[in-house]
């Protein structure tokens, strides 16, 4: 959270680079750039992205950043709709060297295909010149779907020559079947030979998992919010592995944000269990389903586990271990994880472990400079 000491007081961002791997844009929330994506697309998609013409770039209003489910620190934050907005609130107020913005566009979730692909490409373009260029040190993803893989494909190759683009941004949810599925193996194949990381973010919105189907006997957002973050990525990893995503791609590198990671022990544990059991259902799986997790997957930081003896976070920390984790924020949203809660969690780490997670996995896996 953003309460807590002061940034002077935050030793391991003073002494290291910090990569900061989850930034965010306010994105469909903000009128001005969903104007601007609406400018690059042609009719009826230009007067139903139009804000000031239909309510269709506002389709998820309860995603934003606080101002339905809001803390009592959400203010001092704020949305992220102009570079500076970076710039002042987190690189400066927290000591972030290199943020890596992301537009949590969730293309998956949309019905209509025809636009599929022309949204793709204006939302990304709209993305880059308003935030990435002449911009020093910030850094982003592409926005990509799987729906219609031969669209992602080419926008992949088009990604590839904007310098400022260090990876792709898949929702994990939404999807026409779960991301391991072998329908998708041109998109990560495209990705792979673009030496372009995939990124997954996980999703808090029950839109994409089948709305009331899935919140049946959900009363409270705290309920949704527990279990859908987590459960849209424990799908995706789960597919991808015993599918033999990594098995296939073996030089592709997968990032995972948006849950935390108290969730990763469980699951590399589970699968490996059930692998054991079932080998024949995962003939493309060659070796351990964790030794795939551990060699090709890597798990944001945030949000930070909460346990009343703060020395099982620790625990946690150690299983998934520094090699796999990369600091992230969730900068601007309101459960975001400030310096001083990286310090206390991660203060029983080396000092060369906590550079690691800083900014030495980040800066491998989306090829930045440190």
């Amino acid at each position: 959270m953003v309460e807590g000491r002061s940034l002077e007081e935050t030793s391991a961002f003073e002494a290291s680079t910090v990569i900061d791997t989850d930034v965010h844009i306010a994105g469909v929330n903000d009128p001005a750039y969903m104007k601007a994506v609406s400018r690059r697309l042609e009719e009826p998609f230009k007067s139903r992205f139009d804000p000031d013409v239909d309510t269709f770039a506002n389709v998820y209003p309860t995603l934003g950043h606080g101002e339905v489910f809001p803390s009592e620190v959400h203010d001092e934050v704020g949305k992220v709709t102009d570079p500076s907005d970076i710039d002042r609130g987190l690189c400066d107020r927290f000591g972030v060297d290199v943020p890596i913005v992301h537009n949590l566009y969730m293309l998956d979730a949309g019905v209509d295909m025809e636009r599929y692909g022309p949204e793709m490409r204006a939302h990304n373009d709209v993305f880059i010149e308003q935030f990435l260029d002449d911009q020093d040190d910030v850094y982003g993803t592409a926005t990509i779907g799987v729906n219609k893989p031969e669209e992602t494909v080419e926008e992949i190759e088009r990604m590839a020559n904007e310098s400022k683009i260090a990876g792709l941004m898949i929702h994990t949810g939404g999807q026409e079947r779960a991301l391991g599925d072998p329908r998708y193996d041109r998109v990560y194949a495209a990705a792979e030979d673009n030496d372009l990381p995939i990124v997954f973010h996980s999703t808090g919105s029950s839109l994409i998992w089948g709305g009331a189907g899935f919140s049946r006997g959900m009363k409270k957002h705290v309920t949704h919010h527990v279990l859908s973050q987590t459960w849209s990525q424990m799908l995706t990893l789960v597919t991808v592995v015993t599918e033999g995503v990594p098995e296939k791609f073996p030089e592709l590198e997968f990032v995972m944000l948006g849950p935390g990671i108290d969730w990763v022990p469980y699951l590399m544990g589970r699968t490996n269990r059930e692998w054991h059991q079932r080998r024949t259902e995962s003939p493309m799986v060659k070796k351990l389903p964790e030794k795939y997790v551990r060699d090709q997957f890597y798990f944001g930081t945030q949000p930070l586990s909460e346990f009343n003896n703060t020395e099982f976070t620790r625990d946690l920390i150690d299983i998934v271990g520094a090699d796999s984790l990369m600091y992230g924020s969730d900068y601007p949203h309101y459960d975001m994880d400030s310096p001083d809660a990286f310090d206390e969690a991660f203060s029983h780490l080396s000092a060369d472990e906590r550079d690691q997670i800083l900014s030495g996995n980040a800066g491998d896996v989306f090829d930045i400079p440190v």
